[in-house]
């Protein structure tokens, strides 16, 4: 393979953005994109196993979505009494989830990784983000402005853990 596939297919469709059917500026929301995509027939989806799924898109680039186990992670702070206790200890595995965009060389442009549990204290589900990061691929020229992690609380009741930034090209 040759990286000339990659800048022709940026020549000869005019596209700006590394993920197609995506705007430039546009704030998304990488899961929602990709689950639309592949319900549209537009991406198609390999799972591997419980923990690692492909996406194939219509351009030289793929999605590589995991999720790891990891040593439990319990905030000391929550340790400090009896019911936080309980609370741990009815605590979900902290996992990491990790979306890689890659391109059909296998180089990794970019990464974004999400790591963090969920405890349940008898009423409510409470999250707990221990970290978000990005990785930028080798010999990268992206940029990572607004970079952000935290909580949502959804209007369908489900709470997400996340790390969100905007990736655009530039040194």
């Amino acid at each position: 393979m040759n990286e000339s596939l990659i800048t022709d297919y940026f020549v000869n469709t005019n596209q700006k953005t590394v993920l197609p059917e995506t705007e430039a500026d546009s704030d998304m929301d990488l899961k929602s994109y990709l689950r639309t995509n592949i319900e549209n027939g537009n991406f198609k989806e390999h799972i591997i196993s419980d923990n690692v799924k492909i996406t194939l898109t219509d351009s030289p680039f793929f999605i590589v979505e995991t999720v790891t186990d990891d040593e439990q992670v319990i905030d000391s702070a929550l340790l400090s009494s009896d019911m936080a206790k309980l609370a741990a200890s009815q605590a979900t595995p902290t996992k990491t989830y990790t979306l890689d965009v890659k391109s059909i060389l296998g180089n990794t442009i970019f990464s974004i990784s999400v790591q963090g549990y969920f405890t349940y204290n008898g009423t409510a589900v409470n999250p707990h983000l221990v970290d978000a990061w990005y990785n930028k691929g080798t010999l990268s020229i992206w940029q990572v402005d607004d970079w952000e992690e935290g909580v949502t609380y959804e209007m369908t009741g489900k709470v997400r853990i996340f790390g969100k930034g905007k990736f655009h090209f530039g040194l």
